[in-house]
């Protein structure tokens, strides 16, 4: 065997185990903000207060993965306090089943936090924030 031969197989053997660990940190990373964005509350917004939002401008990112399409979702918020404020955040929707539910008009119980960011989120509709 030549010395050549088998640094040549060391380099391409490093290459493979790098992108397949790169294919793996992606789809665990991806299934991570899904779980995320469908059932849980964004771990940075737990504990902070909740309010009643409405949907004032949904703006299309032009940025696809597979069949969802990210999008800005802007939001009227009005805080337990009484006070009015505006807020965003950014989140991908499958066309047929996401986008609907958050087209301008709808309402949404929506997680801020007051002083830090005007960056807000959707309270999933199953989350429970008192679990058992």
């Amino acid at each position: 065997m030549n010395i050549g031969n088998l640094l040549g197989a060391a380099v391409g053997l490093v290459v493979c185990v790098a992108f397949i660990g790169a294919v793996i940190w992606l789809v665990v990373r991806q299934s991570r903000r899904a779980r995320t964005q469908f059932g849980e509350l964004d771990p940075e917004f737990v504990g902070w207060p909740i309010g009643q939002g409405v949907v004032v401008e949904l703006t299309y990112l032009n940025i696809q993965i597979n069949e969802r399409l990210k999008y800005r979702i802007a939001y009227r918020i009005r805080a337990q306090d009484g006070s009015e404020f505006f807020g965003w955040e950014v989140k991908f929707l499958g066309r047929m089943i996401d986008r609907p539910r958050f087209k301008p008009g709808t309402m949404h119980l929506i997680a801020y936090r007051p002083g830090v960011s005007d960056e807000v989120r959707a309270v999933p509709p199953s989350y429970n924030p008192h679990p058992q």
